[in-house]
């Protein structure tokens, strides 16, 4: 767990919650202990409600007690969205825009990747978004925008996706950009989540990427970790200074990282699954990992890490587990599926949505168990939040909640 200060929520009421990008502190699990293991939005079993989201988007829904926050972008509108979590009621929806992105034309985006791919984020007070337009906002629970800036245009091959993380009222944007690390355009981004004013800038040594930041407490002090190519890198949440980096990483960095039991796991295509421990100082030298591998690796969909085990997940539906203190290959499994959302666990079962809206539900253990099925009946891109024995998943033009009444 990551302790937090007077000057955020506490670590319960995070844990509680899904708050951004694959839930508390972005690293994939979740709070709750159980979740429903079988439903079919076909045959309306399971299902507590759908609403229809108006505009696309490729962001993960977050949740904050009884609302559900979305965001969606056409590339000429954008827009938040607040739903009701126990009625599926669309509470509110605003528009964001600023000068900049007034006057500018559409950012070139790639289809899978779309105008708004960023999962946002909040803290209970305020809840903030991000485009790929640049433009970066933050409004209260009752719809008020408390701010709205750019931080554009981003330079990037298909789109703006780096998902939004807060600490302790510091919104943290991972604004890796440029073609070459050498142009100098890469930066973590600290603002003040209450009036968007900048609070640092730390400038990153990788070109543009897709990955978000996770936080991790590593038993000694609490790290904010970014994945980019090549490096690893783990920073202070609070001033942004640079703590360690290892050279792990190549090629098109989309997955983010993975954290359990004091050990950080990297991955990308073509450039393998790697352990790195936690709390390190400086360059850390490749005879310092603690393992790497190279079957399984994902390209898309980020690893999940727990005490005992690592999973890994292809484009293609490919599974892997690896033992997590020894890197041994445990069992794969295919799922014949095509997967761009994150595994996530739920008590002792991992969850994994598939493009078709089929969640595949199987054991967290030494060799693969399926314990479970669920069927959307719609297309979906994204990762599924957990909240209070539900589950919320955002198809291709509704947002699901799944539960028992």
């Amino acid at each position: 767990m990551v302790p937090v200060s007077a000057e955020g929520p506490s670590t319960e009421a995070i844990a509680k919650n899904w708050p951004n990008f694959r839930g508390p502190w972005g690293l994939g699990v979740a709070g709750m202990p159980q979740a429903p293991l079988n439903w079919d939005a076909t045959k309306q079993a399971g299902i507590l409600w759908k609403a229809p989201v108006p505009l696309p988007g490729q962001n993960s829904p977050i949740v904050w007690n009884d609302r559900v926050f979305l965001s969606g972008s056409d590339g000429r509108r954008q827009e938040v969205y607040c739903f009701d979590a126990a009625k599926g009621t669309l509470l509110w929806k605003q528009p964001v825009s600023t000068p900049e992105s007034q006057k500018a034309p559409p950012p070139q985006v790639a289809e899978e990747c779309g105008y708004a791919a960023p999962t946002m984020a909040t803290d209970g007070k305020q809840v903030c978004v991000i485009f790929a337009s640049g433009d970066v906002a933050a409004f209260d629970f009752a719809g008020k925008q408390l701010w709205a800036r750019n931080l554009g245009p981003f330079e990037n091959n298909y789109g703006h996706a780096s998902s939004l993380i807060l600490h302790q009222g510091r919104l943290l944007v991972q604004a890796d950009q440029g073609y070459s690390a050498d142009d100098g355009k890469s930066a973590l981004v600290a603002l003040d989540a209450a009036t968007g004013k900048t609070l640092w800038r730390t400038a990153r040594p990788v070109p543009n990427g897709w990955s978000s930041p996770i936080l991790i407490n590593t038993g000694r002090r609490v790290e904010v970790v970014l994945a980019g190519n090549p490096w690893l890198i783990g920073y202070d949440p609070v001033s942004g200074s640079e703590l360690w980096r290892a050279s792990c990483l190549g090629g098109e960095v989309a997955p983010s990282p993975a954290f359990a039991d004091g050990l950080i796991f990297a991955a990308n295509l073509g450039a393998g699954l790697t352990a790195i421990p936690a709390d390190g100082q400086g360059e850390i030298p490749g005879e310092k990992f603690v393992w790497t591998a190279s079957d399984g690796i994902p390209d898309t969909a980020s690893p999940l890490a727990t005490k005992d085990y690592v999973f890994v997940v292809t484009s293609e539906g490919l599974v892997t587990c690896y033992d997590a203190a020894k890197g041994t290959k445990l069992w794969e499994h295919d799922l014949e599926a095509s997967v761009t959302a994150s595994p996530i666990l739920v008590g002792n079962n991992v969850y994994l949505l598939d493009t078709a809206g089929v969640m595949h539900i199987f054991e967290a253990a030494p060799q693969f168990r399926g314990v479970g099925t669920g069927r959307l009946g719609e297309k979906t891109y994204t990762t599924p939040a957990f909240v209070g024995g539900r589950i919320f998943i955002r198809g291709a033009q509704n947002l699901f909640c799944i539960g028992t009444a």
